[in-house]
């Protein structure tokens, strides 16, 4: 091909100072194209061709002559074991693995006993079919997942679907690949473009291996041993980085250049002084292009690892570590599949508290407190001392915070539900009422030890899938944290205006430092991963292994979704439990008498015969913070206004109730579910205050059903609960559910521990969601020795009394919109 013919196609820092060009075409040439510079006082030192090789490491294949190598590193898909559940490599020349022969397209090991081996598939160009049009092709395991292409691969493409692929050029054979070096210089710090003509130039943006550079230094303000203070900030890009520092926030701050350390992207500066308490901000000065960038060396940023803050927008707190013991006496969780979760907020908890009974006698020396804020940590930790409070009495045994991490609500006085995080080490400024600049977050640590000390385990919602404004890591590099469009928009699939590029090398360690750091100087128990399809399930799995290596115990669980896809079932790979937003949706169009008795089936069963791995794993809910509440949208009056209950609105509200707390799985239900609490039928209330706010008033005049699911959750974790409570999947006997004869009815008696493996406790429940009687065989009598403790509008251990004849009976009749809970042998407790 003629030279003028060809032209850069694309090119890349990978390292400070080096970087690749890809050209259009392949190079034929024994001598080496020219390129040039668009800034004559820089030079390109050192131009070579990039072994075909290194660059296969991104495209993931290589042309080797008449045949394509497809390779794939086993290190970036730590959630998949290569060797017990092998990859495919799958395209159209294969009908996507869809095929008889797929076995014949899986990848092998190099050296099949290193783990740091490459895995590879040789196949001839002519089984694939490959002419002179570019072909997609993806991986897959044997198992059926689907494993996501590398985002900074310069061979993307998306399909008609959405779904991004890999694309293959049969034209390019690896001759259209060239690394260079600078003369001295980083170049990543400075917009520059390069061009073969001198015509057109192309800009070097961040690609390939650039999203891996890293440092393994501390970052932050760091005490030292010798009562100095260090500061450091990783900014691969910046061309000056600055510190302030101020005692008090009236004095003027004073400014300190640091230094680019040997690594070329690390900066640094040391002060012979011990800063604790002090305020600080970082100022990043760096040459903006019109993609990547955003720097602006007048903005003060917030120090992504400090440990506390004054708000959003900064000062950071610094805070000797070296003073934040861990904690002593780690609480241990309960296990996965012993948990009953109850979802909160911090500020809806005590808004409408006027005063709080210290008259609790657990509560060492709580008469002697100030007072607290409501809607902060003190605040809570002083409603759960108090006399018959609701965290306690509900009955769960673990709370989910909604997001704790500070925030970008302006003031403390804006209600926020916290999805927008603005630092991921700081509890929030906004839930502290201490002005003690030297340990600000101990409201905090002493709330989760309060909560403990009731046997509480406290599970965070966090938000690692975006930023809140303003985007301080934008500010510091905008490409290497963020995921942009071609023309340098953030990618929105958070729904909330930009998208962290977790697979970045120093993104997942803040996310894994900072949750690490939560576990332990507070004693955190769980996370939930907010839109955790964002974060992905290979960050994920690192996730796992580093936080299980500090607590064991910990508490995993994911939103499995986003705006972009969702990875339900792929969270089998992994150890996380997940929101199971299908049933919810099952428990909505039950209750109703609108599901399907295989939907109840598969539901009760804890979701096993598809998307769990495990019972626990899936979480059961018919609720959350999201959306309408429960009762404004199950309510049968107009408009969603769920705020005057029907009867019928109240009986489909137990059922519900019912479901969650019987189906295998962890169960949960969010603030107010058990008093009926309706926002007037609004949709988003995440700043709405008025609406979100708990009134305990309500559970006076929604007693029986307050009550009803205190019953369902003491059940829960009953010895009869054990047989709810289960760690594995239990045989295709266990459970045995006989259904209505009435094909249309989903109606049901479902029958636990039927094979007895769980020795001689049963459990049984009759449930019919419909209108009309629903008729149901058993095929054999039930025993005389089952006694009914719950109906759908009363719940007695002791027993209820019910006109329904069910004992000795090989067939039943269920009346219309009921449910009745038996036990064998009776209850004793």
């Amino acid at each position: 091909m003629s030279e003028l013919k060809l032209h850069i196609d694309s090119a890349y820092w990978m390292t400070p100072g080096c970087g690749c060009i890809l050209l259009s075409d392949n190079w034929n040439f024994e001598a080496l194209p020219t390129f040039k510079l668009n800034d004559p006082a820089l030079e390109i030192l050192r131009l070579r061709r990039m072994p075909p090789s290194d660059l296969a490491y991104f495209t993931a294949y290589e042309r080797i002559e008449e045949a394509i190598q497809f390779v794939i590193d086993p290190n970036r898909h730590p959630h998949i074991d290569f060797n017990k559940d092998p990859v495919s490599v799958v395209g159209a020349f294969n009908n996507w693995g869809d095929c008889s022969n797929r076995s014949d397209f899986e990848l092998i090991s190099e050296a099949p006993h290193s783990n740091q081996a490459l895995f590879t598939k040789t196949i001839s160009a002519e089984q694939l079919n490959i002419h002179t049009e570019s072909i997609e092709f993806k991986f897959v395991t044997r198992s059926g997942h689907w494993i996501n292409p590398l985002s900074s691969a310069p061979n993307l493409k998306k399909d008609v679907r959405g779904n991004l692929n890999y694309y293959l050029d049969p034209n390019c054979n690896g001759k259209h690949a060239f690394l260079f070096n600078l003369d001295g210089h980083r170049g990543l710090d400075r917009p520059i473009s390069v061009s073969l003509n001198q015509e057109a130039y192309t800009p070097i943006l961040p690609g390939l291996s650039f999203y891996d550079l890293k440092t393994d230094l501390p970052l932050g303000a760091t005490i030292e041993s010798d009562q100095s203070t260090t500061f450091r900030l990783f900014a691969p890009r910046a061309s000056k980085v600055y510190v302030e520092i101020q005692a008090t926030l009236d004095q003027s701050p004073i400014r300190h250049s640091m230094h680019l350390m040997y690594d070329q992207l690390t900066w640094e500066v040391n002060i012979q002084n011990d800063l604790s308490g002090f305020y600080y901000n970082f100022f990043v000065e760096g040459h903006n292009d019109s993609i990547s960038t955003l720097f602006d060396g007048n903005v003060p940023i917030l120090d992504p690892y400090a440990k506390a803050t004054l708000g959003p927008n900064g000062p950071g707190i610094i805070i000797n570590q070296q003073l934040a013991q861990p904690v002593e006496n780690p609480f241990h969780p309960h296990h996965w599949h012993d948990l009953s979760i109850l979802e909160c907020h911090i500020k809806d908890l005590t808004a409408k508290i006027s005063s709080v009974d210290n008259s609790n006698s657990d509560a060492e020396s709580s008469n002697d407190r100030k007072a607290p804020t409501n809607g902060t940590f003190a605040a809570i930790s002083q409603y759960l001392h108090s006399k018959d409070n609701y965290l306690l009495t509900l009955g769960v045994n673990a709370i989910e915070l909604l997001p704790i991490q500070q925030f970008d609500s302006p003031n403390k006085e804006t209600y926020h539900w916290g999805y927008m995080t603005n630092n991921y080490f700081s509890p929030c400024a906004w839930y502290t009422d201490t002005q003690d600049t030297t340990n600000p977050n101990q409201s905090f640590k002493q709330m989760v030890e309060d909560f403990h000390h009731y046997e509480k385990s406290v599970i965070l919602d966090v938000v690692y899938n975006h930023v809140g404004e303003p985007p301080h890591l934008a500010r510091i590099d905008k490409a290497y944290y963020f995921y942009l469009t071609e023309s340098g928009d953030f990618e929105n699939w958070s729904g909330c205006g930009n998208t962290i590029r977790s697979e970045s090398a120093m993104s997942k360690r803040l996310i894994i430092d900072s949750l690490i750091h939560l576990v332990q100087t507070y004693d955190v128990d769980g996370f939930r991963f907010d839109l955790a399809e964002l974060i992905g399930i290979e960050v994920l799995k690192e996730i796992e292994k580093a936080l299980k290596a500090v607590k064991p115990s910990i508490i995993l669980i994911a939103e499995p979704w986003s705006f972009r896809g969702e990875i339900k079932a792929d969270l089998r790979h992994a150890g996380f439990m997940f929101w199971n937003d299908e049933f919810r949706e099952f428990a909505h169009e039950y209750v109703l008498g609108k599901s399907h008795i295989d939907s109840l089936a598969y539901f009760i069963k804890g979701s096993t015969n598809y998307l769990a791995a495990w019972p626990s794993q899936s979480i059961n809910y018919i609720a959350s913070h999201d959306d309408r509440t429960w009762i404004d949208k199950i309510t049968e009056n107009p408009d969603y206004q769920g705020q005057d209950p029907t009867q019928n609105d109240i009986k489909r509200t137990h059922m519900a109730a019912a479901l969650t707390f019987f189906s295998l799985g962890t169960p949960m239900i969010t603030q107010g579910l058990d008093f009926l609490k309706s926002k007037c039928g609004e949709n988003d209330t995440y700043l709405r205050d008025d609406l979100n706010a708990l009134d305990f008033s309500a559970i006076d005049r929604h007693r029986n059903t307050h009550n009803y699911f205190q019953n369902w959750i003491q059940f829960r974790q009953s010895p009869w609960g054990d047989c709810l409570r289960l760690e594995d999947i239990p045989s295709s006997h266990y459970i045995r559910i006989f259904r209505s004869e009435y094909t249309e009815h989903s109606s049901a008696v479902i029958l636990i521990n039927a094979e007895q493996s769980k020795g001689g406790k049963q459990i049984l429940l009759m449930i019919n969601p419909h209108q009309e009687h629903s008729h149901i065989p058993l095929g054999q009598s039930l025993a005389d020795d089952w006694k009914a403790i719950a109906s759908i509008d009363q719940f007695n251990f002791s027993g209820i009394e019910t006109s329904f004849n069910f004992r000795n009976q090989d067939q039943v009749t269920l009346p219309p919109m009921s449910l009745l809970l038996c036990v064998r042998p009776a209850w004793n407790g």
